[in-house]
């Protein structure tokens, strides 16, 4: 059963700044890992961050559709991270307990971009019963 679904797209150029940003504000919104990802490749670093930033958008939107007093932005934000399987495919993965209120999920996410829009999409499935 779908829990919630939640799309995002950005603009790239709004991140065209953001790896001279110091890492201290970077750390409120991304993971560390999520970070280094980001900043590994300056040439790639603004697409990079639109892609992570719009996961947490669409995340953020999926669980405000299924829960009833979802947490604030930024707390859903330090409990994702993206993780990169074997096979290319972006894995979505959530730290449950960094969010109490909220019932834990299978997360799939889908991540696109052009050369100046980057596009996510995210949905929560119900973990099936034991």
């Amino acid at each position: 059963m779908i829990l919630g679904i939640g799309i995002d797209s950005i603009d790239i150029i709004r991140f065209a700044h953001w790896h001279t940003y110091a890492r201290g504000p970077l750390l409120r919104v991304f993971s560390p890992d999520d970070l280094d990802y980001c900043l590994h490749n300056s040439a790639l670093s603004a697409q990079r961050f639109a892609t992570r930033f719009a996961a947490r958008e669409a995340t953020y939107k999926a669980i405000c559709s299924y829960t009833q007093t979802p947490p604030p932005f930024l707390t859903v934000c330090k409990a994702l991270q993206i993780h990169t399987k074997l096979s290319g495919a972006p894995d979505l993965i959530i730290n449950w307990h960094e969010l109490p209120t909220v019932s834990k999920a299978i997360t799939l996410i889908s991540i696109t971009h052009t050369a100046i829009t980057a596009t996510v999409i995210v949905m929560l499935q119900a973990c099936p019963e034991k």
